[in-house]
Order: structure tokens, then C-alpha cells, then sequence
């Protein structure tokens, strides 16, 4: 189970699968939190869209938002 808040879907997938009892040969079952639905594969292309929408906006990535690159020295921290 992957409950993410629509607002930090990053955060609350990074917590999911850092989880001891997360087995990534399991399909994902996701929980928008504050909403209502069952996961029947919606949800989760929903959170893989919005976690890859996230993902290219961090700093390891340069270059315009149709053509982003992978920086060579990214920042230490990342959000």
C-alpha cells in the first residue's frame, strides 16, 4: 500500500518503498490520501505520472522542460 498526498507524492512514495515490508515484485497499490478509490491501475499510472512530473523538476536535472539532461554535478541535497 502507497498512501501519497497529491501535494508531496515524491515524499510519500519514497516513504512507501523504504518501507521493510515493501517488495517491489508486488504490484502497487496506491491511496491518494483524502480521497476516495480503489486501485484498479488508475491510481497508480496517477502517482507514476505525478512522481515523474516531480522527478524532472529536481536539480539533477538541466535544460529546458522539453529536453532535460541529467546535470553532472547536481546539488548534494536534493528537496
Amino acid at each position: 500500500m502507497v498512501n501519497v498526498d497529491r501535494q508531496n507524492v515524491l515524499d510519500g512514495g519514497l516513504r512507501a518503498f523504504g518501507r521493510k515490508s515493501f517488495n517491489p515484485l508486488c504490484l502497487l497499490d496506491v491511496n491518494f490520501v483524502a480521497e476516495d478509490g480503489i486501485d484498479t491501475g488508475g491510481l497508480t499510472k496517477e502517482f507514476m505520472r505525478l512522481a515523474m512530473s516531480d522527478t524532472i523538476e529536481l536539480p539533477i536535472f538541466a535544460g529546458e522542460k522539453t529536453a532535460r539532461i541529467l546535470r553532472m554535478h547536481a546539488p548534494c541535497k536534493i528537496p
